[in-house]
């Protein structure tokens, strides 16, 4: 039963998340995160597995995945036999409320499909009323997939660029107003010609551009009456050949 399965999977994450200290994250195949997962597990950072395609074909309530196990068949030097392979972004890797940052650093949230304040403000390891007092929210039972809200307490992030199939570090570059170089040095890059699908890619502070995450349910004039622009400016902006057709996880830059 789909929904004895989510009482018990809500459970079993409260518990683990009081026990760590820190949010943890929730691994599942694309067909278990399409079909039985239901929006109130969307807070929790999605680890999600499914072996073949370049991206998940389906990540359910999430508006995105922070990890993607997409082998399990590959080899690592000074293991035998094969072994899972996995992306991980940042997200990933350096959220939680135990990360480092002084109480008096902010940053920022991305508010995704399921998300209720209570749930954001126990990832993050605040309270709800700092968080209405951050973000002058006039009802805590009211926040919308895209809202961006000020987390008091974290230390600052910069903006982010999330790769996409077709993507070159010279494209993203000359999008974002900034250079091959500085992407390669921000982010450690190694191969300036290697850069793969879901990686997310951390912006110079000099690049002074607005950036937004599609999520479900979004349209392209929805997104533009959100920001006080058009439809037409965001489809110059991105290179969008068809204004219908946004991808859940696109990253939009809006136009100022």
């Amino acid at each position: 039963d789909v929904e004895e399965i989510n009482a018990i999977g809500a459970a079993f994450m409260e518990t683990l998340n009081d026990c760590l200290g820190y949010t943890p994250s929730l691994y599942s195949d694309t067909n278990n995160t399409a079909n039985v997962w239901d929006s109130s597990f969307a807070s929790y950072p999605l680890w999600v597995a499914e072996y073949g395609p370049a991206v998940p074909s389906n990540t359910g309530y999430w508006a995105t995945w922070d990890g993607f196990q997409y082998s399990d068949a590959g080899n690592v030097p000074g293991i035998s036999g094969q072994v899972d392979l996995d992306y991980f972004k940042d997200t990933m890797l350096i959220s939680g409320g135990n990360d480092s940052g002084s109480p008096d650093d902010s940053a920022t949230y991305t508010v995704r499909p399921g998300d209720t304040l209570w749930a954001i403000a126990r990832r993050f390891g605040t309270t709800v009323e700092a968080l209405v007092q951050a973000n002058d929210i006039p009802d805590p039972n009211l926040i919308y997939p895209g809202q961006v809200l000020t987390i008091p307490g974290r230390g600052e992030m910069q903006a982010t660029y999330t790769v996409r199939p077709g993507d070159t570090l010279w494209a993203i570059a000359r999008r974002f107003g900034t250079t091959v170089q500085e992407l390669v040095s921000l982010n450690g890059i190694a191969d300036p010609n290697l850069i793969y699908p879901g990686q997310v890619l951390r912006l110079p502070d000099s690049s002074s551009v607005l950036v937004y995450q599609v999520v479900r349910g979004d349209t392209l004039s929805g997104i533009a009456l959100r920001f006080g622009t058009t439809v037409q400016a965001l489809v110059r902006a991105n290179h969008i050949v068809d204004p219908n057709l946004i991808d859940v996880g696109q990253t939009l830059v809006i136009p100022q």
